[in-house]
Formats: structure tokens, sequence, C-alpha cells
């Protein structure tokens, strides 16, 4: 079979640094997953498992490698051959004009049989770490929110509590209306005082008119 090519699947450089292949990586995992993508059915499930194969490949230093060096001989043999196309020797059977053959079919058999399984679990991990960082970024915005709220709620009681302290009930010094307050308080005592001087003058009258009528009548 022709030999894949996994920098093209994850669409990066055959220089591509570990950090951008990462990232393209889970950008098409994200993008292709069958539980994500709104595209459905054998063609899906196949490209989501060469992004998974092309990252378990180059994600390994010594895997990308040996993958390496089996491109590039791969590319001197089909230039050499008039292009003639690479393949992979069944399990047994090595090709005697690959150097590289032998020890890329033992690579290839001890990967592939963990190589979906750690995958699958990787990818979950990767997903559930970013949907933890959704959450905890929701978080922050609610808490980000209350903070706000509360302080425009403690903003909105102190405008209230200026505006009462402004009021002439609240205030501690004399004003104007203090004053007229205390003169009616004094005019309406003053009243009271006289009234009661009338009443008694008047009680003092009577009773001496009393006494004189008294003294007449001896």
């Amino acid at each position: 079979m022709k030999c894949p090519d996994h920098y093209a699947v994850l669409g990066v450089s055959d220089t591509a640094t570990e950090k951008e292949i990462r990232a393209a990586y889970r950008a098409l995992a994200f993008q292709h997953h069958p539980d994500v993508s709104s595209e459905q059915g054998a063609s899906t499930r196949a490209r989501f498992q060469r992004i998974q194969d092309a990252y378990h490949v180059l994600r390994h230093k010594e895997r990308r490698a040996t993958y390496d060096h089996q491109r590039k001989w791969n590319s001197l043999v089909s230039h050499a051959e008039g292009q003639q196309s690479w393949t992979r020797p069944t399990a047994g059977q090595p090709d005697k004009n690959d150097p590289f053959a032998e020890g890329f079919d033992k690579w290839f058999r001890d990967a592939g049989s963990t190589a979906e399984r750690e995958q699958e679990e990787r990818l979950r991990a990767e997903m559930a770490a970013s949907w933890a960082l959704d959450k905890e970024d929701a978080q922050r915005v609610k808490l980000r929110w209350e903070r706000s709220q509360r302080a425009a709620s403690e903003a909105r009681a102190q405008r209230q509590a200026a505006t009462l302290s402004q009021m002439w009930p609240a205030q501690r010094r004399w004003l104007w209306a203090d004053r007229v307050a205390g003169v009616i308080c004094a005019l309406g005592a003053g009243a009271v005082l006289y009234q009661g001087w009338q009443l008694r003058s008047a009680l003092r009258e009577s009773v001496r008119g009393q006494e004189r009528k008294g003294t007449s009548a001896g």
C-alpha cells in the first residue's frame, strides 16, 4: 500500500514542532470526532482514524524519526524505480530491498495493537480537559457578574445614604428651618404661659370680689 503522508493529514510541514503538531491534531480531532462532527458515516470515522494514526506517529520522537527515515527512503526508491509505489510487506516477510523494512514492520506490529485504544483514551482526556476549562471560564464569568452586582448594590446604597443625609431631619447643624421651628415653639410656649397667667389673675380677682362682698354683708 502507499505510504501514508501523516504530515499532510494533520496539515503541517515535516519540520513542524511538537507544539504545532499537537495544536493541529487537537483542532482536527475536535472538528472531525464522530461524536461532534455533523457528518456521520464510514468516511467520517475513516478520516478521524487517519488523524489519530498521524498524531500517534508524529507525537512520539522515536516513532517520528523511524517514519521520517522510511518516508525518505521510500521517496528515494520511488524516484530510482520510476516513481514505484511503496508497499509494506506482510508480517514475517521483510523487503530485502528496504533496510528499514524489518524495523518498521516490527514497530508497526507493536504500535498497532494499542494505538486505537490509546488514541481514544487520549482524545477523551483532552476533550474532558477542554470542557473542564470551559466550565471554569463560565464559573469565573459568573463570579465576576456576582461581584459587579454586589458593587452596584453597594454603590446604590451609598447614593441613597448620601441623599438622605442631605435631608433636613438628618442634618446635624442648625439650619434656618431649625430656627423657625424654635421660634414657633417659643411663641407657643409663651402663649400658653400668658393664658395661664391670665387665668390665675382672673381667679384671684374673683376671690377678692367674694371677700369684699362678705365684708360688706357683715
